[in-house]
């Protein structure tokens, strides 16, 4: 069995851990940057595949543009799908 990683205080990305919640599998809860709180596995956040509450996720889905990049470039992609 593995030993126990106490992650209480750590930041990951925008979540800071708050206390353990604990069950199998085990779970952290955190604040995001933004204040909301959430329940994380502790794998998620050490592996480094969990770093906010998602309010991340709508904040680069808002910055992005219809069928380019943020310069205004077109993807090759786009031109194909435009055909």
């Amino acid at each position: 069995m593995g030993s126990f990683i106490d992650l209480n205080g750590h930041v990951y990305g925008r979540l800071t851990v708050l206390s353990l919640i604990g069950g199998k599998p085990i779970k952290w809860l955190c604040r995001c940057a933004c204040g909301v709180e959430k329940a994380v596995l502790a794998n998620k956040l050490r592996m480094g595949s969990t770093k906010s509450c998602g309010c991340g996720q709508s904040e680069n889905r808002s910055q992005l543009k219809h069928g380019g990049s943020s310069k205004g470039g077109r993807h090759a992609e786009y031109g194909v799908w435009l055909s």
